[in-house]
């Protein structure tokens, strides 16, 4: 997502929605997934007719719970899978650290 433009996901996306045999009857997108959120702007304009539902905020609050400082005492290793070609900032890999999670693996894919 770094070094790309949104628009051919956005293009491929528009595209699979729009075979879809309902699409006519479609009036709400679901942004389901974290990186969804990032290509809302694009997709509205692809689908101007229905309501986008941006879940990231509540993901946001999810992990942040799950990452809550009375989680440090929790049974088991805790460990950070960082997806993508770009490692764990400082500053992640210091927030990660008050939370007991020392372990930070690298997952891209390839």
């Amino acid at each position: 997502w770094h070094d790309i433009s949104p628009s051919p996901v956005c293009e491929q996306v528009a595209r699979a929605f729009g075979e879809h045999p309902a699409i006519e009857k479609m009036d709400t997108l679901v942004l389901a997934c974290t990186h969804f959120p990032l290509l809302a702007k694009p997709l509205a304009e692809h689908f101007p007719n229905c309501e986008l539902i941006d879940s990231g905020a509540a993901i946001a609050r999810r992990v942040e719970q799950l990452l809550a400082p009375e989680t440090k005492s929790a049974q088991g290793e805790q460990r950070a899978i960082i997806i993508g070609e770009q490692p764990a900032t400082a500053s992640l890999t210091t927030q990660l650290e008050l939370r007991c999670i020392r372990r930070i693996e690298q997952f891209s894919g390839r």
